[in-house]
């Protein structure tokens, strides 16, 4: 989760009082403060002030406005063996 918000340009930082979270600005709003949450242990986000959350697929569907199916695609891309992916049509 955190390559992933990285790679949209998020700058994440670790909370000082909390390290298991890293804090960041929201890419879905006018962010001032540090109010997008990453849960890098549980693959979560969440902005404390637009309540935008959830996990990898629904980030990606909310920063590049795409649908879930197409989301899941460009997940998948990033796998280290796409070949290996039954979406992709090839046999294992």
């Amino acid at each position: 989760m955190v390559e992933l918000c990285r790679g949209h340009g998020i700058k994440l930082k670790s909370k000082p009082d909390r390290r298991d979270e890293m804090t960041g600005r929201c890419p879905f709003h006018r962010d001032r403060d540090l109010s997008f949450v990453v849960i890098p242990g549980k693959n979560l986000f969440y902005c404390t002030h637009c309540r935008a959350g959830g996990g990898a697929l629904d980030f990606v569907v909310k920063a590049e406005g795409c649908d879930y199916h197409v989301a899941a695609e460009k997940l998948l891309a990033t796998l280290p063996f796409p070949e290996r992916n039954p979406l992709h049509g090839a046999n294992p």
